[in-house]
């Protein structure tokens, strides 16, 4: 009798035709429910994958999670600040020679002393920041209604450290209050009435019928037939 022995990867052809042709064929059952939404995840990487042109840059200049944007200037430099809600380390801080290119250098809050998060939602604790630059000392002016309300944090180095919270004496959640400066622009250097106001009716035109006339002239009447009248 003669015995061949066959590696196992010289067969597999073979098995997997036999499989084919033995196993009858699966069609899914069509899909009649509607489908379940359960999670979408969006990584926000593609404005990184974009080449830009020598003179061009791209916008949003910062990719990501950075609302609320104050900036100042100091000397040569841009520094930047954005809100952060209750997301810690807080108050973002980057720097900048274009306002093109923006590299962060640190948090302005930074430590457990400055402000406690705990138990704030995510939308809560600091937002809407206004840095300034004067004499040689940053300031950070913002808002946290659910801690004490508004403070103020100095440094002499954007870099840190900034210092603990000065509570300032009054509320709002807008530091600026009560004279604030908003940003605006006007498309119309100056407007002016061209003529009064009025209510113009122009009519409207409608045939009816009129009834027949008797007319008398030297002692003779005639009659006239019906006409319709114009109104």
């Amino acid at each position: 009798m003669f015995h061949r022995t066959l590696r196992l990867s010289a067969l597999m052809p073979a098995i997997l035709s036999i499989s084919l042709f033995a196993a009858p064929a699966q069609t899914a059952p069509a899909q009649t429910a509607p489908a379940p939404f359960e999670r979408f995840t969006y990584a926000g990487k593609w404005a990184e994958k974009i080449m830009v042109k020598p003179g061009e840059y791209r916008n949003p200049i910062l990719t990501g999670y950075y609302p609320d944007p104050s900036v100042t200037r100091a000397g040569d430099d841009y520094y930047l600040v954005n809100s952060s809600f209750a997301h810690y380390p807080g108050l973002p801080i980057f720097r900048s020679r274009d306002l093109v290119n923006w590299t962060q250098i640190a948090n302005a809050i930074d430590r457990p002393e400055q402000l406690d998060f705990k138990g704030r939602r995510i939308s809560q604790a600091v937002f809407a920041p206004d840095i300034g630059y004067h004499d040689g000392l940053f300031y950070i002016v913002n808002t946290c209604v659910d801690c004490k309300g508004n403070f103020g944090i100095t440094a002499k180095d954007p870099a840190g450290p900034w210092s603990d919270p000065i509570w300032l004496p009054f509320e709002g959640i807008d530091p600026s209050s009560p004279n604030p400066l908003y940003p605006a622009a006007a498309t119309s250097p100056m407007s002016r009435n061209l003529t009064a106001l009025s209510c113009r009716w122009n009519g409207s035109a409608s045939v009816r019928r009129k009834s027949p006339s008797i007319i008398s002239r030297a002692a003779r009447w005639r009659w006239t037939a019906a006409r319709a009248l114009a109104i």
